[in-house]
């Protein structure tokens, strides 16, 4: 990690958080990073649901439908 290459201590002197929880964030070893997940499938399974419906109905995405998910934080040692 750069921060520690400098001397800098995460998380005494850095905090840092991911957002994702992507598999790269997994492989980091030390410091285990702190990372939001995301409900992956679910978005993708929304966005689908929601292309399609727009394109049955030759809808021009004119109205914008919001949805909120649920993440989880995945504690780490970088917070």
């Amino acid at each position: 990690m750069y921060a520690k290459s400098k001397g800098i201590k995460v998380p005494e002197q850095l905090k840092i958080i991911g957002y994702d929880y992507h598999s790269f964030t997994q492989m980091l070893q030390e410091p285990k990073l702190t990372s939001i997940k995301q409900p992956i499938e679910q978005l993708g399974k929304s966005l689908a649901r929601t292309l399609i419906k727009q394109i049955q109905h030759k809808d021009t995405g004119d109205q914008v439908e919001r949805t909120l998910y649920d993440v989880e934080l995945i504690k780490g040692h970088t917070t």
